[in-house]
């Protein structure tokens, strides 16, 4: 009989994507698009460089909840209240972005 390796489960494909260097990585670059569009949505004087501003920061927002959602579901060696809080964090980091984006369409 011919020797086959174990099946490995799709969890453990994913896995390297959730290592702490590409989570901080992409926790890192949220954080400074969230700055850079907030410096622009202050400093704005036309509609254009509004949603310039939003846009940059709405694109923060996403690198920084897929960070935080990723590291959530994809370590489950995080303490369960660690990857609860990450959930959490991420779902109240969206609500803000979206209620500052609706603001500032009035």
């Amino acid at each position: 009989p011919v020797y086959q390796p174990p099946h490995k489960q799709t969890i453990d494909y994913l896995k390297p994507l959730a290592s702490d260097v590409i989570l901080a990585i992409a926790a890192f670059v949220g954080l400074f698009l969230l700055m850079i569009g907030g410096i622009i949505l202050i400093w704005a004087d036309t509609s254009d460089g509004f949603s310039s501003g939003l846009t940059v920061q709405v694109l923060g927002t996403f690198f920084l909840t897929a960070a935080m959602l990723v590291g959530a579901m994809l370590r489950p060696d995080m303490e369960k209240w660690v990857r609860v809080a990450l959930i959490l964090g991420a779902v109240l980091l969206l609500l803000y972005s979206t209620v500052t984006g609706l603001a500032g369409m009035f």
